[in-house]
């Protein structure tokens, strides 16, 4: 062992000899180029320096190789020692005694006399280096028949065995495939997310697939950890004077990793997340002070860990990594960088089943690794966890105490049972694992750690960018405190409104894109294309909120995201609609993550209650539940803070009567509407816009509850108020009317739908003085529903003569009243008369050889229907079968229509006692209309009535004639023949 030793400290101040020789032939070669020729004393030293070098290159690799004595070492160590001198001397006799490039003519004369008086040194050191040549040609020859040590087998340094729950994923095929000699590649993502174990089995696979390959395992958390694995890999492949304390491992183990002599190699950094720790200076590096107490020159740069890393044609590098920007320092390609994302649910369910003990329902299992957002470390904790404690434990208990709060699952969370294929220097809690990251960042780069905690705050799916680029928040990422503002956020740096006026607002000193850049490189944040989003892992955000909250931090965060939301959000009344899509878009989701938000009291409380207050006015019925807790926050906190008469109050409680009827809650939020009504005449009067929009919201919800009556009641209350306030001329008076007469209508309420209408018929005569065709025809159609359908005709005869006389008989509005009058006769069983128009109608909109429109074939619906009323069965049926036929034709076709083309055919079949044939088109109608518009439709009802009124009279009648599952085939087949036209 010591001769290994002494070969290893001499070869490493030969390799400096070696180093300064070559540059004293630079030097003389460079002088003889500029010159023509060398002194004679010069050109006899630089004859000899060939030949020292390649002595000393000699005596170097036998010196590796182990092939010296102790007893060689102390001759040769003060050899190489003395040429070094002769060297170092030789070099600086060359500096004083032959001219540069630069020195002036004055000074190349001067040089040039004065080398004269060097002449007698040179040759003296010629002399030495002569002697040392034949000392070190005696080592030579002494040690050519040496015969090192037999190499050892290639094998493995892997720290773990390989993990037989190890689940498949697609990115460890993409590191084979990459995985070619002398490439370097990366795997990246967040701790806990599989990394390591992905790296662990890609090592057994090449073990598997390659024995002749060695594989090597470096941890690289610190530099300590990373020379002890170099050192084990220095013992392993048989390194002479591995051990020697003075040993430079770095050095030997890269130089072995570049001999191609040594075979193919794949190397695994583990862990590489910190770029200081390869900048490090490695231990007994060759700066440092070697046996003979002198030191390597300033101008040699210190060598620092990562220049120890290699690069050769014989081997490859995998390197794992938390930080994108670690892994691009050295692939040097981000082709080459991997990113690992959270598994897939069919991955993540089965490595939950292979590390449970017992068997649990598959769904419940699903359910559990969506809650841990299939995070491998985290579902290999839980499997842990419950295995430990089980039965008392399953998968749905513990999935019932993540539900319980931050509280409990942070508890969870933070368990660290011991994990196969992970160090056990670190922890196994997929919380500690995280705050490991949020710690480095917080040191390394503090604005991107506020970034974070705000981010944190926010709905991490969708977070806007814009939002983090605004001044307030800038001052806040440099400055650390909240700073109050009164500047709308679409007028300030990455806005939406005014963006001419941004190159005149004030900026802070912020790079936003540069904290960015740093969270994305640590896989805490990602952005999504075109770089309008962020999103953030939902188990990281609760993880930095339980980091802040350990910090004492998470309320002052809290308050700065309200204040954000508050600044942001424009109240709604004063919002255009594309400003509605905005708000909505972008900010309503970060309300809702919010909610959960609500502090004990204080400024906070208030501000906290402004923002449920406005983002709830942005909700939409699909946000019924949020919407509630919003506007039901925001009201409790208003009451308190602002009083209950405070308009800020009772639109908070407008709005929460809007979510309460979208929850179908109808009793409570009449309840509140009433209140708020009553607080609104006190305050505001009975005109009041406020007033009149309270009136409409309490007539709104009695219709939801089929108070009809009441509701009618209430909307005339409104109409009277509005007519007050706005006059008989107000366009939105006859636009609001009109729709509440619509609702009505929808809602079956044909009475008040006709008397609404009718209000706005008599208002507009009464402001115009004028017959409007336009009201006649509306009157007359909501006359129609209602069943007066003497009175609807009157109204519609008044349009047909207007239009006829104003239009002329072939306009669509003509066209449309015939058909409405047609309508009108027939309700009154005046069916030739009905036919005629219908007649009329059809010949004014069919044209031939064309295909029919919905309306067309709608008329001749309506005719075929009057024809079989009126006893002409032949055409009926025809025309019926024109009407399917050419719904079937219609590629954007209303089904519903379809099925209404076949229930009219039925109805004509029916008229002609033709029951049998009538009960197939009954039934295709009633089940096609069902799986359509479903059971409780009107139609549907419709249909099966009839159906059924149909079918029982066929059975009644004979039980034997027409067996049902032969009507259902011909049913069927019916349904086949629309499928095979298209439909």
């Amino acid at each position: 062992m010591a001769e290994a030793l002494a070969g290893l400290s001499l070869a490493a101040n030969i390799l400096q000899v070696v180093q300064f020789s070559t540059a004293v032939i630079a030097r003389l070669e460079d002088y003889r180029s500029r010159t023509g020729s060398l002194p004679d004393t010069y050109d006899h030293i630089n004859n000899k320096l060939p030949a020292l070098i390649h002595k000393l290159k000699e005596t170097e690799a036998a010196a590796t190789k182990g092939a010296f004595s102790e007893d060689d070492r102390r001759v040769l160590l003060p050899i190489v020692a003395g040429c070094e001198k002769q060297i170092k001397a030789l070099g600086e006799v060359l500096a004083k005694a032959l001219p540069k490039n630069e020195d002036s003519g004055i000074k190349r004369g001067f040089k040039a006399v004065g080398s004269l008086r060097y002449d007698t040194r040179v040759e003296k050191m010629a002399k030495e280096i002569e002697s040392y040549v034949v000392t070190l040609t005696y080592f030579a020859v002494a040690t050519k028949n040496f015969e090192p040590l037999p190499r050892p087998p290639p094998d493995a340094t892997c720290p773990f065995p390989r993990d037989p729950h190890f689940v498949h994923r697609a990115v460890l095929d993409d590191v084979i495939s990459k995985q070619q000699p002398g490439s370097k590649v990366a795997l990246v993502g967040l701790g806990g997310i599989g990394k390591s174990q992905i790296a662990n089995e890609y090592a057994h696979r090449v073990r598997d697939t390659s024995p002749s390959t060695w594989v090597f395992w470096v941890y690289a958390d610190s530099l300590a950890s990373f020379e002890d694995d170099y050192k084990r890999i220095a013992e392993k492949v048989g390194i002479v004077g591995w051990n020697d304390k003075d040993a430079n491992i770095a050095k030997l183990v890269h130089t072995w990793f570049t001999n191609e002599a040594n075979g193919n190699w794949i190397l695994i950094i583990d862990n590489a997340d910190d770029l200081d720790v390869f900048k490090a200076t490695p231990s007994h590096s060759v700066t440092a002070s070697n046996e003979t107490g002198r030191t390597a020159p300033s101008t040699v740069p210190t060598p620092q860990l990562q220049d120890f890393i290699p690069s050769s044609r014989n081997g490859s590098i995998l390197i794992t990594s938390r930080n994108r920007d670690v892994a691009f320092h050295f692939t040097c390609s981000y082709p080459q960088i991997l990113p690992v994302e959270p598994m897939s649910e069919s991955e993540a369910t089965a490595l939950l089943k292979s590390k449970l003990v017992g068997t649990f329902a598959h769904d419940e299992m699903v359910e559990l690794v969506k809650a841990l957002c299939y995070m491998p470390l985290a579902i290999s904790q839980a499997a842990a966890y419950i295995s430990q404690r089980a039965p008392r434990e399953s998968v749905k208990t513990y999935l019932e105490r993540m539900k319980k709060g931050d509280k409990e699952a942070g508890q969870l969370l933070e368990n660290d049972l011991p994990e196969a294929g992970r160090d056990r220097q670190r922890t196994n809690s997929i919380v500690a694992t995280w705050q490991i990251t949020f710690q480095y960042v917080r040191k390394t780069k503090p604005s991107a750690a506020r970034l974070l905690s705000l981010i944190c705050l926010f709905n991490g799916q969708r977070v806007p960018t814009p939002l983090l680029e605004t001044e307030y928040i800038g001052n806040i990422m440099t400055t650390e405190m909240p700073v109050s503002s009164t500047v709308p956020w679409w007028k300030r740096r990455g806005g939406f409104r005014h963006r001419k006026q941004q190159a005149e607002m004030p900026k802070p000193n912020y790079d936003f894109k540069d904290d960015w850049l740093t969270l994305t490189d640590l896989s805490l944040v990602d952005s999504q294309p075109p770089g309008l989003w962020l999103t953030m892992h939902p188990l990281v955000q609760f993880t930095t909120r339980k980091w802040l909250e350990l910090h004492g931090e998470l309320k002052v965060w809290k308050n700065i995201y309200f204040t954000l939301l508050k600044i942001c959000f424009l109240p709604r009344h004063v919002a255009t609609i594309d400003e509605e899509d905005l708000m909505y878009t972008f900010l309503f989701s970060h309300a809702e993550a919010a909610i959960a938000y609500r502090p004990a009291g204080g400024e906070e409380l208030e501000n906290w209650a402004i923002v449920m207050y406005k983002a709830g006015a942005y909700a939409r019925p699909g946000d019924a539940y949020a919407a509630e807790k919003m506007n039901r926050a925001a009201l409790e906190v208003f009451q308190v803070v602002r009083g209950v008469e405070d308009e800020h109050t009772l639109r908070a409680a407008s709005q929460l009567g809007w979510a309460l009827n979208w929850l179908r809650k109808h009793e409570e939020a009449e309840e509140i509407y009433r209140r708020v009504l009553e607080c609104r005449l006190r305050v505001l009067g009975p005109d009041h816009k406020n007033t009149i929009r309270s009136l409409h919201s309490v007539a709104s919800t009695l219709m939801l509850q089929k108070k009809f009556e009441d509701a009618y009641a209430m909307h005339m209350r409104a109409f009277d108020a509005e007519e007050r306030k706005f006059g008989l001329a107000h366009e939105m008076f006859y636009v609001r009317i009109s729709l509440t007469a619509l609702e009505y209508l929808l809602d079956h309420a044909f009475k008040q739908a006709t008397a609404v209408q009718r209000r706005k018929f008599e208002t507009k005569r009464k402001a115009t003085g004028k017959e409007d065709d336009d009201e006649h025809h509306y009157l007359g159609t909501y006359l129609q529903h209602e069943g007066k359908y003497h009175e609807a005709e009157a109204h519609h005869r008044f349009a047909l003569e207007r239009r006829l006389e104003r239009l002329g008989p072939e306009h669509a509005k003509t066209v449309e009243s015939q058909v409405e009058v047609a309508h009108a006769l027939k309700g009154q069983t005046r069916y030739k008369e009905a036919v005629i128009l219908y007649r009329q109608a059809l010949d004014h909109c069919a044209k031939p050889q064309e295909e029919k429109d919905e309306y067309t074939l709608s008329i001749m619906e309506h005719l075929a229907n009057g024809l079989a009323k009126e006893g002409t069965f032949e055409e009926a049926e025809e025309l019926s079968y024109q009407v399917i036929e050419g719904r079937m034709k219609l590629l954007q076709t209303n089904m519903s229509n379809l099925f209404e083309g076949f229930h009219t055919l039925a109805d004509v079949l029916y008229e002609q006692n033709r029951y049998e044939e009538a009960l197939p088109y009954y039934e295709t109608a009633y089940f096609g209309q069902e799986e359509h518009t479903g059971k409780d439709h009107e139609d549907t009802e419709e249909f099966l009535r009839d159906y059924t009124k149909v079918k029982e009279m066929i059975e009644g009648k004979s039980k034997d004639k027409a067996p049902d599952g032969q009507l259902r085939t011909d049913a069927v087949a019916l349904e086949i023949t629309a499928d095979s036209m298209g439909m």
